[in-house]
């Protein structure tokens, strides 16, 4: 019975010290991994327009219709509005694909940066590590057709819907 009080109170502590130890370690990554977030944030948000000095989110969350579309920024160049970028996440084949889109008021996407998936290598992250896919997309209207990848359905099926989405959203504010 000792024993068994022994090897509680051990994996007690032992759990505790642990936990500690990756509260600490949590704590001291947090805000690194915060502003690597917001780096890549800024450098899509570059990417998609970049000659312009400003943006402001136009809406986010529950303002939004599409489940899809997490969050709209407007951009400026100069103090006049540009055209928008899109924050979106879409179920892949792995996970979550967390995605910016640019489109100018012309109505043609700017840009297409990935910003985290869980896509499998060499299928899915495909989007990512051929860029034949987001060059296909840039300079393309928002109401064109947009081709899926060959091998990647079940990821580039749910980005294709959303750009549809996307479209749709983008009509309405115009």
């Amino acid at each position: 019975m000792k024993k068994i009080i022994y090897l509680s109170l051990f994996l007690g502590l032992v759990s505790a010290v642990v936990t500690g130890a990756m509260a600490g370690v949590n704590t001291i990554t947090a805000p690194i991994i915060a502003e690597a977030q917001y780096q890549a944030f800024r450098a899509a948000v570059n990417f998609a327009f970049p000659t312009a000095d400003n943006f402001e989110i136009l809406a986010e969350g529950e303002e939004i219709e599409s489940p899809h579309i997490i969050q709209i920024l407007e951009v400026f160049e100069g103090g006049e509005p540009i055209g928008f970028i899109y924050h979106k996440i879409v179920p892949g084949f792995g996970g979550p694909i967390n995605y910016m889109m640019g489109i100018d008021f012309d109505g043609n996407f700017t840009s297409f940066s990935v910003l985290s998936h869980s896509e499998t290598p060499g299928f899915g992250a495909r989007i990512v590590d051929e860029p034949d896919f987001a060059a296909s997309l840039i300079g393309t209207h928002a109401g064109s057709q947009i081709d899926i990848l060959t091998g990647a359905t079940n990821t580039t099926t749910p980005i294709v819907r959303a750009i549809g989405e996307l479209h749709q959203d983008f009509m309405n504010r115009r």
